[in-house]
């Protein structure tokens, strides 16, 4: 792989520290200004799938999270560390991934997608700080937790490298079906990327299921501590990029459940 295909993985982040060198930065950044500008300039497509309040329910309601003994183990850990809004923004991350996966026709391995999406922001409730970024301290969290459940190391290397990829500005489903709905999830939720993808019954559904609360006040200030003791890390790049303008810009950021339809 080159440095910019293995770019975020929890192998890179081994190799590097979690640091991106000079040539990534100017890559990510390019990346992630694109980004700005199609937000900005975006028109709204039409959406195919759930565009009833029927179709929606049903298609939430047919997702049925992985109910095995490491989920439940993990599920109840994140609620042990995590303030109450990081608990529902990871929940919500699973069901967006989910939803742009059924209507991109993506078939993840259900429990590695739960169990990324509600561990890939552990590391900001329970931080190692001799590891530089947040994401590469979840990862290698998530394999010992892991572990100690019994999860087999296959599906432990899939869950350690789709949390340290979440970071990067966009994940290809080349990487694996569950690294790109993670990212997909939480971008959606974190930032609004993709937001038009689905119905605004579908994205009121989940924020019915699992309120904001107070996520933006919880993210700026953990990414504000993280830039100020690990200056060079990758979310500290972000922030410096203007990343937390499009946390606050997000259309989820402003509105609560009844309001989505207005998005």
């Amino acid at each position: 792989m080159t440095s910019s295909a293995s770019y975020g993985t929890l192998a890179w982040a081994r190799r590097t520290s979690g640091l991106l060198g000079r040539a990534e930065r100017t890559r990510q950044a390019l990346l992630l200004a694109r980004a700005r500008v199609a937000r900005q300039m975006r028109s709204r497509p039409a959406v195919p799938g759930f565009d009833s309040p029927e179709q929606a329910e049903r298609a939430l309601t047919g997702i049925r999270p992985s109910d095995t003994p490491a989920v439940r183990a993990v599920a109840d850990l994140i609620v042990e560390h995590e303030p109450s809004a990081l608990v529902q923004h990871s929940w919500r991350t699973y069901l967006f991934g989910r939803l742009l996966g059924l209507r991109d026709g993506i078939s993840p391995d259900d429990e590695v997608l739960v169990l990324a999406s509600l561990l890939h922001d552990l590391a900001l409730g329970r931080r190692d700080h001799t590891r530089e970024c947040f994401a590469h301290d979840g990862a290698e969290q998530a394999l010992e937790i892991l572990a100690a459940q019994g999860v087999d190391a296959d599906r432990r290397a899939k869950v350690a490298d789709a949390i340290c990829l979440h970071l990067r500005v966009d994940v290809p489903l080349s990487f694996s079906p569950e690294a790109h709905l993670v990212h997909a999830g939480t971008a959606l939720d974190v930032t609004g990327k993709r937001l038009d993808g689905l119905s605004r019954h579908a994205v009121r559904g989940v924020l019915e299921r699992h309120p904001r609360l107070d996520l933006v006040d919880v993210l700026l200030d953990d990414f504000a501590e993280e830039t100020r003791r690990h200056p060079r890390s990758r979310i500290s790049h972000w922030m410096a990029l203007g990343f937390g303008r499009l946390i606050e810009e997000n259309p989820l950021a402003r509105v609560g459940p009844a309001d989505v339809g207005t998005v």
